[in-house]
């Protein structure tokens, strides 16, 4: 008993600390597996009760933007693999309406998406816009009218949808085109077809340092972690999103700074 009492004191003490608790958590586990035949039967029950209730294992599914996967979501991914090795993780990308039916149908346990987050709980990561990005400087350009666009529009399937959320007013259908991936948008723009629309974190991500100019009107939304409740999340889900706040923490300060000098 007093052995017992000893193994998970030390599980307690390792769990008290977040980050180093999880890289070892899994080699414990193992440790107090290694144990079990040198225990009483009784002991021996206690013990896997609590591995049970201590140690995450099952399956993790998340719904997210496929250009949120590469940026919000792979820190996170990369220490929660090395934390929890016994979790089989399902990450299933989509348009922001295929990722509201997939948490709204429990499908996934949460998702990784862009505002309106309706009915669900949520958790906001990061403010965000859209702009637009020209294949070369123009310093005649002030704004782009997406209701008057100067030239074709190119913009990508989660833009165009967070765009119809916001505007109430069909695009041009003689200057728009739209295509499945920012990465598309993008390249498309780079080869001088038109003019793309797309968020600033997704600039910011995937082309940094290129000029954003303004859209009008103009349409400003969140993007963040949302779920039918967040306060009952599967274990394997609920030690997850503490990590994605803990790797974005920096960067959301720094946004809310240039949002209020905006």
């Amino acid at each position: 008993m007093r052995r017992f009492l000893i193994h998970v004191q030390m599980c307690r003490e390792y769990m008290k600390i977040r980050i180093p608790a999880l890289k070892v958590c899994h080699e414990i586990r193992k440790y107090l597996l290694c144990q079990l035949p040198l225990l009483t039967p009784h002991i021996h029950i206690v013990l896997i009760a609590y591995l049970e209730n201590h140690f995450v294992e099952g399956r993790l599914r998340i719904a997210a933007l496929t250009s949120l996967v590469s940026t919000i979501l792979s820190k996170a991914l990369k220490e929660y693999r090395a934390a929890f090795p016994g979790v089989t993780i399902e990450i299933r990308e989509g348009s922001p309406n295929d990722i509201f039916r997939m948490v709204e149908e429990h499908t996934v346990d949460f998702a990784v998406s862009c505002s309106p987050f309706g009915k669900f709980d949520s958790i906001t990561l990061y403010h965000d816009r859209m702009a637009a990005m020209f294949p070369k400087e123009d310093p005649d350009v002030l704004e782009v009218d997406l209701t008057a666009p100067p030239n074709l529009l190119i913009i990508n399937k989660p833009a165009y949808e967070t765009i119809l959320d916001h505007v109430k007013q069909s695009l041009p259908i003689d200057k728009f085109l739209q295509v499945q991936t920012a990465e598309t948008a993008i390249n498309m723009v780079l080869n001088g077809i038109g003019i793309g629309i797309l968020s600033e974190y997704t600039m910011d991500t995937l082309v940094t340092g290129y000029r954003k100019y303004p859209v009008t009107p103009e349409i400003s939304f969140d993007i963040g972690i949302f779920a039918n409740n967040l306060n009952d999340l599967t274990p394997a889900a609920a030690e997850f999103v503490p990590m994605i706040t803990h790797n974005l923490l920096p960067s959301i300060k720094d946004e809310k700074g240039k949002m209020k000098n905006d």
